[in-house]
C-alpha cells in the first residue's frame, strides 16, 4: 500500500515521458501496475521511501538498505565534480533520488546516462516521486528495460568521452532482490570506461607525437608492400602471436619446435626472449608511440632482417625507419591523414578496423593475412606471482597496491592485473568478437579472454603444425617490392602542401576579422559589433565547411586544444540562456579566435614536415632521371644513400651501401662501403650491429687502421656501458642496469661478473615481484578449493560454454600431480564430445599406462565411431 502522504506524480512523470522519451512511453502499461505481494514501499522518517522486498526464505532486503536515499546521494555527489561536457553513468536509478540529486548538484550542465534494467522499478518510481525536471532535462539519455545492449549503446559516447571525462554510479540492489543483469552491466561498463579512460591519456599525452610518428612513417608505407596485396596470401597456416607475459619463459621449449611449420609472430616486447632462446621470429609487430620503445629492437636488428616488420604507423618512428629489413607492411586505422589526403592521390590500403595496442595490430593483422589458428602465447595480461614480464625482457614494471584490479583467469581463480592491462583485455576480446578466425589461448595462469579455445602450447605444437608447411620459402616466395611510385607521391605532397597555403591564408583572415572585433570601441553601438560578429560567425562557418578534410586531419596535431576548444563550446551551449548577449558574443569570438590560432599553428606543423619530405622525394627523382654509365654506378648509390639519411630512412641507406659493397671490384672500393656502413651504425648507435660488422671488416681487412678506428669507438661505448652500470648500481636504478646490462651482454657475452650481476637483479625481480602480491593482499581474491572449481567448471559446462571450464581443469591437473589424471580424462571426454580426436587422444594419451582406464578409453572410441 501507498503511504497516506505520497502524491501520485505517475500521471505528470508520465506526460512528461510521453514528450521526451516516446518508445519508453509506448512500452508502459495504462494502469500503474500493482506491488508484489512479498514486496512494500515504506516512508522513513525524512519522508523519502525504500522498496522492501521479503524472500521465500524469510530474508528481507531493502533497495536503500537502512540509509536515508537522499541523504546518501547528497553525500555521493558532494564528492563529485562535474562540467558540462562531462558524463554521469547510472546503472540502476532506483526509485530516483540519486539522479534528481545529480540534476541539482552540479553547476554546469553534464550528460546524464541512466540505464535502468528493471521496469518494475522504474513504473514505482515513476509513482513515489516527481521526476519530471529529471526527465525533461534536455542532456538525459535514458534506457529501460532488459532487452537493451551495453555493447551497442556505449559506441555513441566514444567521441563525447575524448573531450570530457566519466563518471560511472550504481544505484542497483544485489542479488537475489532483482536480476544481477544490473551487476554484469556495472561490471561492462566500469572495464569499458576504463579502456576509454586509456586511450584518452594516450591522447593527450602524445595526439602531437603520434601524428608526427605517422608523416614520418609514411615513406615506409610507401617503400613497403600494401596490405591489400598480402591479404590472404597465408591463408591456413597457424599462427603463433608471441607476447612478452611471464608464461613466455615455460613456452620457450615448445616454440622452439614450432620452427618453419608455423608462423611466429613476435610483438616487439618479445623479440629480445625469442632471440636469446634462438628463436627467430618471422613477423615482428610494432606499434607503441614512445621513443624509448626502440629499446626493444635496438639490440637485435642484425637478428630479425629477415622479418616481416609490420608497422602500426604512429609508432616510434626509429623503430621503422632503422629497421634494417626490406619487407615492413604499414598498417592503421581510421587515419584522417590517408582517408582525408593520401588516398584520394594513392593506392594506399592498409586499413585495419582497429588498432590501440600492439597486441591488436597483431591479432587483426594475421586474421587479414589468412592465417588460422592463432595462438597466443605469453599474453597474459597479468601478473601472476606479481611477474609483469617475461625473464629478458628490457622493460620491467610493479605496480602500485593500489593501482591493481582483480580479473577472471584462465584457471578459474582471480589474478592480479592492470586498468591498462584491462582495457588492452577488453579490445582483444572485441577483435576477437570481430574476426572470423579460430584464437587458442595458450597462457595458464592469465586472464581469461572469452572467445577464445584453451589449450596448452605443447598440445597446440603438436596437433596443430603442418609437417610440410616451410615458412621460410612461402615468405620468400611473395613480393615485398613498393607499388607506389616516387612522382605519384610527389604529386599528393604537392597538391597538400597547396592546400596548406591556401587554408594558412585563410587563417589569418579570421583571425584579422576577430580582432577587429576587439579593437572596436566600446562607444560604438551594440548593432555594429553584433553585426561584425554575425559576420565572422558566417565566415568561419563556411571556412569550416570548405576546409573540413583539412580540420579534420589537423585535429590529431593539436589534441589538447580541439578538447579544450570543444568543452568551451559546450558550456557556452549549454548556459546560453543564463548570460547577456554581449557575454555570448563575446565568448564565441574568443573560441573562433583560439580555434584558428590553433589550428594554423597545427598546418605550420604539418607543412613543415612535408616540405621537408616532398625535398627528399624530389631529390630522389632527380638522381634517378640522370643518366649514369656503369663506372659511375657507385657513386649514383653512395648519393642516394646520403638523400636516404637526409630523409631519415636509415634502412634505405643500408641498402645502397650494401649495393655499394657487393659491386666493389677494387679492394679500396670494398673498404669505402664497409666504412660507410661502420658510419651509419655508429650514428644510429646500434653498436650490436657494429660489432657483427666489424667482424666482416676484420676477415676482409685484417689490422686496417679504419677497422682499429671503429674498434676504438666500440670499445669505447663498451667502456660507457659498463661504467654506466656501476654507477647506476651503486645509484639503485634497476631498470637503468638492466637496459645497459642486456646490450653490454650482447657485446661481451662471456663477461662473468655482468652476467652474475643478470642473475642477481632476476632474484630481485621475483622478491619485488612476491612484494607486489603481498602488499596487494588486502585485495579479495579467493582462493578457491579443488572442489570449488570443478564446481565452477561444471557450471560452466551446463550452459554450453566449455573452454573455461577447460580452462580450469588444465590448471588443476598441473598443480595437482595426483589428481591430474581425473583432470585430463575429463578434458579429453569434452574434447571427444565436440569430435575434436586429435586433442582427445593428446590428453588420453597421458593416461594409456593404466590399463584400466586406457580399456575405457578405447570403448569410449569404438562408440563414437558406431555414433
Amino acid at each position: 500500500m501507498k503511504s497516506q502522504n505520497v502524491v501520485n506524480y505517475y500521471e505528470n512523470n508520465l506526460s512528461t515521458i510521453k514528450k521526451s522519451f516516446p518508445l519508453i512511453f509506448s512500452q508502459i502499461p495504462e494502469n500503474p501496475p500493482e506491488l508484489p505481494q512479498n514486496c512494500k514501499i515504506v516512508e522513513n522518517q525524512y519522508g523519502s521511501f525504500n522498496l522492501i522486498k521479503t524472500h521465500s526464505d524469510g530474508t528481507v532486503k531493502s533497495l536503500y538498505g537502512v540509509h536515508d536515499p537522499v541523504i546518501e546521494s547528497q553525500k555521493t555527489f558532494r564528492k563529485l565534480d562535474l562540467r558540462a561536457c562531462d558524463i554521469l553513468f547510472f546503472v540502476g536509478m532506483g526509485l530516483g533520488y540519486h539522479t534528481l540529486t545529480a540534476l541539482q548538484q552540479f553547476r554546469e550542465k553534464p550528460t546524464l546516462v541512466v540505464f535502468e534494467p528493471s521496469f518494475d522499478i522504474f513504473l514505482l518510481s515513476l509513482q513515489y516521486l516527481d521526476l519530471t525536471s529529471l526527465l525533461s532535462y534536455p542532456y538525459l539519455d535514458l534506457y529501460v528495460g532488459a532487452g537493451f545492449d551495453f555493447r551497442m549503446i556505449v559506441g555513441k559516447y566514444i567521441s563525447p568521452l575524448l573531450y570530457g571525462k566519466a563518471q560511472l554510479l550504481s544505484c542497483f540492489p544485489p542479488p537475489p532482490f532483482f536480476s544481477d543483469i544490473y551487476e554484469s552491466g556495472y561490471n561492462f561498463l566500469q572495464e569499458w570506461l576504463k579502456s576509454r579512460q586509456e586511450s584518452r591519456i594516450t591522447l593527450e599525452r602524445s595526439s602531437r607525437r603520434i601524428f608526427q610518428n605517422t608523416v614520418e612513417n609514411l615513406p615506409s608505407l610507401f617503400a613497403g608492400q600494401s596490405l591489400r596485396h598480402l591479404r590472404g596470401a597465408l591463408k591456413g597456416m597457424p599462427a603463433f602471436c608471441v607476447a612478452a607475459g611471464p608464461s613466455l619463459n615455460d613456452a620457450l621449449v615448445d616454440l622452439k619446435k614450432v620452427g618453419n611449420q608455423g608462423i611466429i609472430i613476435a610483438l616487439d616486447s618479445a623479440v629480445q626472449v625469442l632471440v636469446e632462446a634462438g628463436i627467430k621470429p618471422h613477423v615482428v609487430v610494432t606499434a607503441d608511440f614512445k621513443e624509448i620503445n626502440f629499446e626493444k629492437l635496438r639490440n637485435v636488428l642484425d637478428n630479425i632482417r629477415d622479418s616481416v616488420l609490420i608497422f602500426a604507423l604512429g609508432c616510434n618512428a626509429k623503430n621503422v625507419s632503422a629497421f634494417l629489413g626490406r619487407r615492413r607492411v604499414g598498417v592503421s586505422s581510421q587515419i584522417d591523414l590517408l582517408e582525408k589526403w593520401l588516398c584520394k592521390y594513392l593506392d594506399i590500403d592498409c586499413q585495419l578496423p582497429n588498432i590501440t595496442s600492439v597486441g591488436q595490430t597483431a591479432l587483426f593483422t594475421a586474421s587479414a593475412l589468412g592465417l588460422e589458428p592463432i595462438v597466443l602465447v605469453g599474453m597474459d595480461l597479468s601478473f601472476p606471482e606479481g611477474l609483469d614480464h617475461a625473464r629478458s625482457t628490457v622493460f620491467r614494471s610493479y605496480p602500485r597496491p593500489d593501482s591493481i584490479l582483480l580479473a577472471d583467469g584462465v584457471d578459474g581463480r582471480m589474478v592480479f592485473s592492470q586498468a591498462a592491462l584491462v582495457a588492452d583485455k577488453v579490445q582483444i576480446e572485441k577483435v576477437i568478437a570481430e574476426i572470423d578466425t579460430r584464437i587458442i589461448n595458450t597462457s595458464r595462469r592469465g586472464v581469461l579472454l572469452k572467445g577464445t579455445e584453451t589449450r596448452s602450447l605443447s598440445e597446440v605444437v603438436e596437433c596443430e603444425l603442418k609437417e610440410q608447411l616451410d615458412v621460410g620459402s612461402v615468405l620468400k616466395e611473395l613480393d615485398w617490392e613498393a607499388q607506389i611510385t616516387i612522382p605519384e607521391i610527389i604529386h599528393a605532397y604537392q597538391v597538400m602542401l597547396t592546400d596548406l597555403s591556401c587554408f594558412l591564408q585563410e587563417c589569418k583572415v579570421g583571425i584579422g576579422k576577430v580582432k577587429r572585433f576587439f579593437s572596436v570601441k566600446v562607444e560604438k553601438s551594440k548593432v555594429e559589433k553584433r553585426s561584425l560578429a554575425k559576420k565572422i560567425v558566417d565566415f568561419f562557418e563556411d571556412f569550416k565547411n570548405r576546409w573540413a578534410d583539412v580540420g579534420n586531419l589537423l585535429s590529431a596535431a593539436r589534441f589538447k586544444e580541439y578538447q579544450e576548444l570543444k568543452r568551451c563550446q559546450i558550456k557556452l551551449a549549454r548556459n546560453k540562456a543564463l548570460l547577456a548577449v554581449s557575454e555570448v558574443t563575446v565568448a564565441e569570438m574568443e573560441i573562433i579566435r583560439d580555434d584558428l590560432t590553433s589550428v594554423m599553428e597545427a598546418a605550420n606543423f604539418f607543412a613543415k614536415r612535408l616540405q621537408a619530405q616532398l625535398y627528399y622525394y624530389q631529390s630522389l627523382y632527380h638522381l634517378s632521371m640522370i643518366p649514369v654509365v656503369a663506372a659511375e654506378k657507385t657513386d649514383r648509390l653512395i648519393k642516394s644513400a646520403e638523400v636516404h639519411l637526409l630523409g631519415k630512412q636509415y634502412w634505405q641507406a643500408e641498402c645502397n651501401y650494401r649495393y655499394v659493397l657487393a659491386a666493389a671490384v677494387e679492394k679500396r672500393n670494398h673498404l669505402a662501403a664497409l666504412c660507410l656502413l661502420a658510419d651509419l651504425y655508429c650514428d644510429l648507435g646500434l653498436w650490436v650491429v657494429l660489432w657483427n660488422h666489424l667482424q666482416s671488416m676484420e676477415k676482409s681487412f685484417p689490422g686496417a687502421t679504419e677497422t682499429v678506428i671503429y674498434h676504438e669507438k666500440l670499445q669505447h661505448e663498451i667502456n660507457e656501458l659498463l661504467d654506466g652500470i656501476k654507477k647506476n648500481w651503486v645509484l639503485g636504478r634497476k631498470e637503468h642496469v638492466r637496459r645497459k646490462m642486456m646490450e653490454y651482454l650482447n657485446l661481451v657475452p662471456d663477461d662473468s661478473e655482468i652476467s652474475t650481476l643478470r642473475d642477481v637483479i632476476y632474484i630481485l625481480d621475483e622478491e619485488d615481484a612476491r612484494q607486489v602480491v603481498e602488499d596487494a593482499k588486502e585485495k579479495e581474491r579467493k582462493n578457491l578449493s579443488w572442489q570449488q572449481l570443478l564446481m565452477k567448471a561444471q557450471a560452466y559446462l551446463d550452459v554450453g560454454d566449455a573452454e573455461p571450464a577447460v580452462g580450469i581443469l588444465q590448471g588443476l591437473s598441473y598443480e595437482n600431480i595426483e589428481k591430474s589424471v581425473f583432470c585430463r580424462e575429463s578434458i579429453g571426454d569434452i574434447r571427444l564430445r565436440e569430435k575434436d580426436f586429435c586433442s582427445a587422444v593428446w590428453h588420453y594419451r597421458h593416461l594409456f599406462a593404466d590399463d584400466v582406464i586406457s580399456q575405457k578409453l578405447r570403448e569410449r572410441f569404438s562408440q563414437m565411431k558406431v555414433g
